[in-house]
């Protein structure tokens, strides 16, 4: 038995890679592996199953939006997202007007996705849309494949069958 001890300060899905190498190399990876949502994260999601052919079963952080938190509000999930042509369409049918990659904070890569002013600032939906009082909806959005994964995470641990497998 191994135990893998790390500084307090460090998050834990920090060495969720560094458990999978580690269990690869004894040749005793599981293809699913159950953990608690400090260990998951969106680029963990796309890189276990690709790298180690491990599927990470826990949940994940949900949207904190005021948008998901109302229940009634247009999150990011309401939004179709044409990745392709680096394009979004809002609920009410606008489609956004900028596409902009940069990266937040920490370093990750972001996309910032803006809607004209003048489509949001008479919108019937805007209410539900953003609490501006002239500015128009933004999204800040994580690269495809990890929004993807992401997205499709919360919509399993949702489900009955996410709730007793994950019991």
């Amino acid at each position: 038995t191994n135990v893998l001890t790390t500084p307090a300060t460090q998050p834990d899905d920090a060495v969720t890679d560094q458990v999978h190498a580690d269990l690869a190399n004894k040749g005793l990876l599981p293809s699913e592996h159950y953990l608690d949502a400090g260990y998951t994260d969106a680029q963990l999601l796309v890189d276990s199953p690709i790298q180690y052919g491990v599927d990470l079963i826990g949940p994940v952080q949900l949207d904190t939006s005021w948008q998901a938190r109302a229940g009634a509000g247009f999150d990011v999930a309401s939004f179709f997202i044409d990745w392709p042509a680096q394009q979004v369409t809002c609920p009410a049918g606008q489609t956004s007007t900028v596409w902009s990659h940069s990266q937040d904070a920490y370093g990750n890569p972001v996309i910032h996705v803006h809607f004209a002013a003048d489509d949001c600032l008479g919108c019937p939906s805007r209410s539900r849309c953003t609490h501006s009082a002239t500015g128009p909806r933004t999204l800040h959005l994580r690269p495809q494949a990890l929004h993807e994964a992401l997205q499709q995470a919360r919509q399993r641990q949702q489900t009955p069958a996410f709730k007793t497998q994950y019991a």
